[in-house]
């Protein structure tokens, strides 16, 4: 027979061949049968507090044991089980004991069931029989008592694997359903470990991901580098290579299992751009406020007061040109109004639609652009009422715009039908405030009196405004 050293060291490499616990024990027993005379072999394991499951068997026993459950009130080895004593039967044939039918039913004589168990907690039972054969000796049975207590041992570091590999399997459910991106890194700075959220940040696919420098496939800084290396904890903010702006939390695995690192990460791409869309609003909201307050004043200063009624009316019709610009502003979202909307507003104010005609591309007009230039197709619409081409019946007025290559707007105001006009002999605050605003915007303007009506024409460039 076998030195014991010996046989437990073939045992050790049989029980490491295969992640199958029923593999493994019906190749231990194929292992030892032959050594130890041994007919039938059964191992149970517990499924719960009153019954035992068959984990595997080989030989008559299978049939015996092939019921899979074993209750804990009856059969040889839930005796064994419950009161954690070793029993020898022998002579089984001649025994009519109904406990032992399964065993006489699978042709065995001799039977010893031993209980499996491991730090004061029941394993299970392992059953060894043969069938016409010598009572076990002492030597052997010492020898089974031994391999039993090995096997409990394996049989409870197996139950522990698996409960952590159960454990493992959903807490990577857990994290693969969580929004926010985590990435294991171990010591050298490589992930090991990355969730759903992670690749997909990532846009790697886990294969190319797994392996790499977390500072590499995020193409973080020589400051990030620096903090992974340290394993402190920190957190932050970066750019990764596709442009996306990142939040990271680096935090230290203080138990020294798994990763040296856990990293949470979050893409706040969109809510860096919502915050810089707020502050860019805020300023110019406070931008617009004060040049509105600007324009007033000046509106107020300037406008001649000698007659109340014609001052409230001048005062306020400036002012109702100011708010119908930024209504304008307002229809589109306040990003941009355009320049059909902006005199079609005026001047719906200062006639009807049957006597004048808009004609010309879409031209869209930044707010820095379309509150002076408002303005000032509002004084010229209040001066063709007052004593241009809208101030007699059948007079009107044709407003067009054209584009130019060099990206310049060229509007041309013609009157028509109105009284003879000629070159003012002083300049009136209505020409003061248009030139002050033309000045605003850079643009050039010209006036030219003719027979049939005042001529303007305005260029400015388009751009005026925008951001490049």
């Amino acid at each position: 027979m076998l030195h014991p050293f010996d046989l437990f060291d073939m045992a050790a490499a049989q029980l490491a061949s295969s992640d199958d616990p029923s593999v493994q024990l019906a190749g231990l027993f194929e292992l030892i049968a032959d050594e130890l005379q041994l007919d039938a072999f059964c191992c149970y394991g517990p499924a719960s507090r009153e019954t035992l499951h068959l984990l595997a068997s080989a030989g008559p026993a299978a049939g015996m044991a092939s019921v899979g459950g074993l209750d804990l009130s009856a059969d040889l080895c839930a005796d064994v089980a419950r009161e954690r004593q070793a029993r020898l039967l022998t002579d089984l044939q001649s025994t009519a004991d109904p406990r032992f039918a399964g065993l006489r039913d699978a042709g065995l004589d001799v039977f010893v069931c031993i209980p499996l168990a491991s730090e004061g907690r029941l394993i299970g039972a392992l059953g060894y029989g043969r069938a016409h054969g010598a009572p076990f000796e002492t030597e052997e049975l010492r020898l089974l008592r031994s391999l039993s207590c090995y096997l409990a041992i394996w049989l409870q570091q197996l139950g522990a694997l698996s409960f952590a590999r159960g454990a493992a399997r959903r807490m990577s459910s857990l994290l693969d359903r969580m929004r926010v991106a985590v990435v294991g890194v171990d010591g050298a700075g490589r992930c090991d470990y990355l969730n759903s959220a992670a690749l997909h940040l990532l846009d790697r696919p886990a294969q190319d991901a797994r392996g790499g420098h977390v500072a590499d496939l995020l193409a973080g800084d020589d400051a990030f580098r620096r903090l992974i290396e340290r394993r402190d904890p920190a957190c932050g903010e970066m750019v990764t290579a596709r442009n996306r702006v990142v939040a990271y939390r680096i935090s230290p695995q203080i138990d020294g299992a798994g990763s040296d690192l856990m990293l949470e990460l979050r893409d706040v791409t969109a809510d860096r751009h919502a915050a810089a869309l707020r502050d860019l609003v805020a300023r110019e909201i406070d931008h617009r406020a004060r040049n509105s307050l600007a324009i007033i004043q000046s509106i107020v200063r300037l406008t001649p007061a000698a007659n109340p009624d014609a001052f409230r009316a001048a005062v306020s019709g400036r002012i109702d040109a100011m708010l119908r610009a930024q209504s304008a502003l307002g229809r589109e979202c306040g990003e941009a109004a355009t320049l059909t909307d902006l005199c079609r507003d005026e001047l719906d104010v200062a006639s009807t639609p049957d006597r004048f005609c808009l004609a010309g591309p879409t031209v869209e007009l930044s707010p820095a652009l379309a509150q002076p230039l408002g303005m000032v197709i509002h004084e010229l619409a209040t001066n063709a009422a007052k004593y241009g081409g809208l101030s007699r019946v059948g007079g009107r007025v044709d407003v067009s715009w054209r584009l130019t290559p060099l990206g310049e707007v060229v509007i041309d105001w013609c009157e028509s039908g109105g009284p003879p006009v000629a070159a003012p002999e002083r300049v009136g605050f209505g020409s003061e405030l248009v030139g002050a605003l033309t000045r605003q915007i850079g643009a050039d303007l010209r006036w030219s009196w003719q027979p049939t009506g005042l001529r303007v024409r305005l260029a400015f460039a388009r751009d005026i405004g925008f951001q490049r």
